[in-house]
């Protein structure tokens, strides 16, 4: 909601909304030596504001459209 790219794991939900919307970098959290190198590319390269550029175009939903999709999906559950 910031504007800002993230560096996220590649765990779950965290790996599948990043690749899903371009909006960051994925990295294994098991690796540190590669996630100090993407670190450095971030900063070397002109990769930062292509991905700033796609966080701009994700649409993102209110608080009231989340809260409606979570109580849905409750009520399923509950079913």
């Amino acid at each position: 909601s910031c504007g800002i790219p993230v560096i996220g794991t590649n765990i779950g939900v965290i790996e599948d909304r990043i690749r899903k919307n371009n909006g960051g970098w994925v990295i294994d959290r098991n690796n540190p030596e590669v996630i100090y190198g993407l670190l450095r590319d971030i900063v070397e390269n002109e990769e930062y504001p292509e991905m700033v550029s796609n966080v701009s175009k994700i649409e993102l939903k209110d608080t009231k459209a989340m809260a409606s999709e979570y109580l849905q999906m409750y009520d399923l559950m509950l079913e």
